[in-house]
C-alpha cells in the first residue's frame, strides 16, 4: 500500500511540474480560432468601435459584408522566415518573400486568391529568409513596383534578385531607398523608413558583415481608418532604438509583426509598451525559438499574439473593426 501512494505521489509531482513548464514556456495551449482566440491569447467577443487611433476588438464571424474599403493582412506559415500578403481593397502589397524553398507556398496562396499582380514589393533586407522566393516571384507573376534598402550583399540569392529585376526591368520600376519614402494608394497611407545605423555605409561595396544586414532593415508603417499596423524587418537592438528616436513615426500600433522571429530587446519593449499594440504576430517555426522575454511582454501588455508555426494569420479589418483567423 505504502508503495502504491509512493507512486501516485510521483505521479501527481511530475503532472504539476509539466503544468508549470508549459505555463513558464508560453507553450501553445491553443490554436486560433474564427473569433480571434490565439495561442496565448484571450478571446475578446465585444464589437466596438475605434476610439482614440485605435481600431475596435476583435468580432466573430464576417462583419465586412458593406465595408467601404476592407484590408487584409495574410501571414503566411513559411517558417523562421518572413511574407506577409497585404491587399487593400484592390492593391497588393507583398512584404519579404520568405526562403527560397518557400516559393510554392507562396505562389500556391496567390494563386488561390486569383492574385496574378503584386502593385508593390518591399524588401525589408537582404537575408536569404526574407528574398529567398523574390526572383521567381518576380519572374512568374506581374510585380509592378519594388522597394529596397540601398545597399550590397555578397550572395546568390541577391544576385538572383538582381538578374531577375534587369530582366524585368521594363514592367517594373525599383527604388533603392536612401531616404524614407510613402507610398501612394487609392486608400489608406503606406509609409517606409529607413534605416540609419550606418550612415557612412557604401552603396557599391558588398556590407563588410551580414551580421549588419538585420540593423538595414527597412520598417513599413501601414493604416486605414483608426488600424495602424506596423512591420519591422529583422530590427535588433540598434535599429530599434534608431526608429523610436524618429519622433514622426510614434504613436498608436494597434498590429506589429515582431522583429526577427521573436528576439528581444530593451528598445523593443518600449516601442511595444508606447504603442498600445493590441495584435502581434512573431514569424517561427518554434516555441523554442523565440525569446521567453517577447512572449512574456506581449501578455504582460494584454496583446494577442500569434505564432506563425501554428499556420496562416489572416487579419481583417475595415478600419474600425478587426478580425483575426488563424
Amino acid at each position: 500500500m505504502n508503495m502504491k501512494i509512493k507512486n501516485l505521489w510521483i505521479v501527481l509531482v511530475c503532472a504539476i511540474l509539466a503544468a508549470s513548464i508549459c505555463a513558464c514556456t508560453g507553450e501553445v495551449l491553443q490554436t486560433g480560432t474564427q473569433s480571434g482566440s490565439g495561442a496565448l491569447g484571450t478571446q475578446a467577443p465585444d464589437v466596438t468601435e475605434g476610439t482614440g487611433g485605435h481600431a475596435g476588438s476583435l468580432i466573430p464571424g464576417d462583419a465586412f459584408e458593406n465595408a467601404e474599403h476592407l484590408m487584409s493582412i495574410r501571414v503566411l506559415k513559411t517558417g523562421k522566415s518572413d511574407c506577409m500578403l497585404i491587399k487593400l481593397d484592390d492593391t497588393v502589397i507583398m512584404i519579404d518573400t520568405a526562403d527560397a524553398d518557400d516559393y510554392g507556398e507562396i505562389s500556391d496562396t496567390l494563386e488561390s486568391l486569383g492574385i496574378a499582380r503584386i502593385d508593390h514589393m518591399i524588401l525589408t533586407h537582404f537575408d536569404n529568409d526574407h528574398i529567398g522566393s523574390a526572383a521567381r516571384i518576380i519572374e512568374d507573376f506581374e510585380v509592378s513596383q519594388v522597394y529596397m534598402p540601398n545597399y550590397v550583399r555578397d550572395s546568390g540569392l541577391y544576385r538572383s534578385l538582381l538578374t531577375a529585376l534587369e530582366r524585368k526591368a521594363d514592367a517594373l520600376t525599383v527604388h533603392r531607398l536612401n531616404d524614407d519614402m510613402t507610398l501612394e494608394l487609392p486608400v489608406g497611407s503606406m509609409w517606409i523608413n529607413v534605416s540609419r545605423v550606418y550612415p557612412d555605409l557604401s552603396h557599391e561595396d558588398p556590407i563588410p558583415e551580414d551580421s549588419m544586414d538585420n540593423n538595414l532593415s527597412l520598417i513599413c508603417g501601414l493604416t486605414l481608418g483608426d488600424f495602424s499596423a506596423l512591420f519591422m524587418g529583422d530590427a535588433e537592438k540598434e535599429r530599434c532604438e534608431d526608429f523610436n528616436a524618429q519622433t514622426q513615426y510614434a504613436g498608436q500600433y494597434d498590429f506589429i509583426k515582431l522583429p526577427h522571429h521573436g528576439s528581444h530587446n530593451k528598445a523593443l519593449r518600449d516601442l511595444l509598451v508606447a504603442s498600445g499594440v493590441k495584435y502581434g504576430v512573431i514569424c517561427s517555426d518554434a516555441l523554442a525559438n523565440i525569446e521567453l522575454e517577447v512572449v512574456n511582454l506581449m501578455r504582460n501588455i494584454d496583446a494577442l499574439t500569434y505564432y506563425s508555426y501554428n499556420g496562416d494569420l489572416l487579419l481583417r479589418t475595415d478600419g474600425s473593426l478587426v478580425q483575426c483567423t488563424q
